[in-house]
C-alpha cells in the first residue's frame, strides 16, 4: 500500500457515513461483497488496488449524492 491508500476501515467508515450497503460499493467497486467482508474482517490482506478501487467509487457514489453527474470511470483500478 502507499501512503495514501485508505484502509478497509477507513473505506467502511465513509461508506457507512454516506449510508451506502456493502453490496452498493462492491458492485460499483467491481469486487464481490464475500472479498470485502473476509477483508474487514482481517481474514485476507486486500491489494492496494483493490483498496483504492474501493475509494474511487466511494468518491464516485459520493458525488452522485450530492446531486453531481455520475462520474464516468476510466476503467482502470488504481493504475
Amino acid at each position: 500500500m502507499t501512503e495514501t491508500t485508505p484502509t478497509i476501515g477507513v473505506i467502511d467508515r465513509r461508506r457507512r457515513m454516506l449510508d451506502l450497503s456493502q453490496r452498493q460499493l462492491c458492485a460499483a467497486a467491481g469486487i464481490s461483497v464475500a472479498t470485502y467482508t473476509r477483508t474487514k474482517r482481517g481474514h485476507t490482506r486486500p491489494l492496494a488496488a483493490t483498496l483504492d478501487g474501493l475509494a474511487a467509487a466511494l468518491d464516485r457514489l459520493a458525488a452522485e449524492q450530492v446531486g453531481g453527474a455520475p462520474a464516468r470511470s476510466s476503467g482502470t483500478m488504481g493504475g
